[in-house]
C-alpha cells in the first residue's frame, strides 16, 4: 500500500495543506514549521482505529490542542487519506484456471470532526475506484492478470457511526455477462449500525473496516502498526529483558531484543552483516550477550585493514552506529509498507549519510518512505522532485510547498544555487500567503 495525498484542515499547525507523496518523500522544514504535526496525521488516525475516537481525541491534549490553536475547535478539523491499497475481492470462478476479480485501484477516506461544546459529531466518507479484471488462478498463489473488463466505484458515508448512504456502481455488461447483482456488493455495508439516530464511535469506519473488498481494513491495517522512528542512541545502547516486543521500538530501546531475533535465524543474521558492512565496512559481526540479570546486551566486532580485530559493547559504541544498525532494521526486517524516519542523518557522517540515502531510495520500490529533517547538509544528497518544504505562512499557518513546481525554485537552481543554500537562506516561499 502507498499513500498518494494527504489532506488536512484544521488540524494542529495545519489551516488547510495538502500533501503530494511519492515513492520516496524528504519533507523539510525548520524548527517549529510543523513537521511532526504531518506525522502525527497517521498516529492520530492510527490512535482512533485502536484506542477509539474520544481517547484519541484526549491523546493529542483534547479538542483544543487537535485543532489548530489560531483556529480553535468551531471550525471542523478534517483529514482525507487518498491510497493505493493494492486490494481486491474473488467475485466468480468462470472456470479451473480464470476467475473474476474486483480490484480496488484508489481508496479516499475522509473523516470530519465537528465539535459541538463539550460533544462532536463525525462524518465518514469512502470512496473506492474499482477495476473488475479476469485472473489467471491455474497456478495457486499466483494470479496473472488477463483482461481489464470494466470500471466502477463504491461510495459509503457514516454520520456518528451509522449509515446515511451507501452505493456500488458496476457496469451492467459485467454484471449481466457473468450474471451478478450490486447486492453482492453491499453485503458486508449491512454489518454497520443502522440506527442513525444514535451516536455509535464503534461503527466507525477505523473501528468496524468489514467493507466489501477487504481495502479499509488495509487501511486501518497499516494506521494501527505504524511507526514513526526517532532512533535514541542512549536508550538502544541499554540492556533489555529477554521478554518484550520484537517490532523495533520507535525510539530502538529494544534494539538487543530485536537483534537476537534477527541473529537466531542465520539468514537473517548473514542479511543484517552484509548490509550493515555496506554502509561501516569495518564492522563484521554482531553478537547478543545474556548478563547475568538474563537481559540482553550486544557487541560488535570491528576489524580494520590490518586484520586486527577488537570487540566493543554497544554501550561503547558510537551514537552513529547505533543509528546506522536499527535504520537498517527498520528498512529491510521490519513489516510496515510504509516507514516514517524523523531526523534520521542525526549522528552520521555527512559521506555515510549518502550511502544510507541511496540505500532507503532502493527500497522505496518495495516500501514508500517519508522522511522529516531540518538539516541542511541532507539536502545535498536529494533531487527536487522528492522534497516537500513545510514552513510557516504570514499568519502562522504550516503550508506544504513543492520546490519543483515554485518558479522561484527552478531559477535559482537553474542559476547554479544548490538546493541547501534555498534552503538555508529561506529563498522559496509561498506564493499563496493568504491562506
Amino acid at each position: 500500500m502507498k499513500i498518494n495525498e494527504i489532506h488536512i484542515s484544521n488540524f494542529k499547525s495545519f489551516n488547510k495543506t495538502s500533501f503530494y507523496l511519492k515513492d520516496f518523500n524528504m519533507i523539510l522544514g525548520a524548527n517549529g514549521s510543523g513537521k511532526s504535526n504531518f506525522s502525527l496525521v497517521i498516529k492520530f488516525l492510527g490512535d482512533i482505529a485502536k484506542h477509539g475516537l474520544e481517547n484519541a481525541i484526549a491523546m493529542q491534549g483534547g479538542k483544543e490542542f487537535l485543532t489548530n490553536r489560531l483556529i480553535g475547535p468551531n471550525k471542523p478539523l478534517e483529514l482525507e487519506l487518498v491510497v493505493k491499497p493494492m486490494a481486491g475481492e474473488f467475485l466468480k470462478e468462470i472456470d479451473k484456471k480464470t476467475t473474476l476479480v474486483c480490484q480496488v485501484d484508489k481508496l479516499k477516506y475522509k473523516i470530519v470532526i465537528n465539535f459541538i461544546n463539550d460533544d462532536y459529531d463525525v462524518e465518514e466518507e469512502l470512496n473506492q475506484d474499482l477495476k473488475y479484471v479476469l485472473i489467471d488462478t491455474e497456478i495457486e498463489g499466483k494470479y496473472e492478470e488477463l483482461e481489464t473488463i470494466g470500471t466502477g466505484s463504491s461510495r459509503m458515508y457514516l454520520k456518528n457511526g451509522a449509515i446515511y448512504n451507501q452505493t456500488v456502481n458496476a457496469p451492467d455488461d459485467v454484471l449481466d455477462k457473468y450474471n451478478l447483482n450490486e447486492g453482492h456488493f453491499t453485503r458486508a455495508f449491512n454489518l454497520y449500525n443502522q440506527k442513525p439516530d444514535e451516536k455509535n464511535f464503534n461503527f466507525m469506519m477505523l473501528k468496524k473496516p468489514i467493507l466489501f473488498n477487504g481495502a479499509l481494513h488495509r487501511l486501518v491495517e497499516f494506521l494501527e502498526n505504524s511507526s514513526i522512528f526517532y532512533i535514541d542512541p542512549k536508550e538502544a545502547k541499554k540492556a533489555v529483558q529477554v521478554i518484550g516486543k520484537t517490532n523495533l521500538e520507535e525510539d530502538g530501546s529494544n534494539l538487543p531484543l530485536v537483534l537476537s531475533k534477527i541473529i537466531k535465524n542465520k539468514k537473517d543474521g548473514k542479511k543484517l552483516t552484509s548490509l550493515i558492512n555496506q554502509l561501516l565496512p569495518f564492522i563484521n559481526q554482531i553478537k547478543i550477550e545474556k548478563q547475568p540479570d538474563n537481559s540482553l546486551y550486544f557487541e560488535v566486532q570491528e576489524t580494520y585493514q590490518d586484520e586486527t580485530t577488537s570487540s566493543f559493547p554497544s554501550s561503547l559504541l558510537s551514537d552513529g552506529t547505533i543509528n546506522v544498525t536499527a535504520l537498517v532494521i527498520a528498512l529491510f526486517f521490519e513489516k510496515q509498507e510504509i516507514l516514517f524516519f524523523e531526523e534520521p542523518e542525526r549522528n552520521i557522517h555527512p559521506q555515510l549519510l549518502s550511502s544510507l540515502l541511496n540505500m532507503m531510495k532502493d527500497v522505496s520500490s518495495d516500501k514508500q518512505i517519508i522522511l522529516t529533517s531540518h538539516n541542511p547538509e541532507i539536502v545535498k544528497y536529494l533531487d527536487a522532485d522528492s522534497l516537500i518544504f513545510i514552513k510557516r505562512n504570514n499568519k502562522g499557518f504550516s503550508k506544504a510547498i513543492y520546490p519543483q513546481k515554485n518558479e522561484l525554485f527552478m531559477e535559482f537552481l537553474n542559476n547554479g544555487i544548490g538546493i541547501e543554500d534555498i534552503f538555508v537562506k529561506d529563498l522559496i516561499f509561498d506564493e499563496d500567503q493568504g491562506e
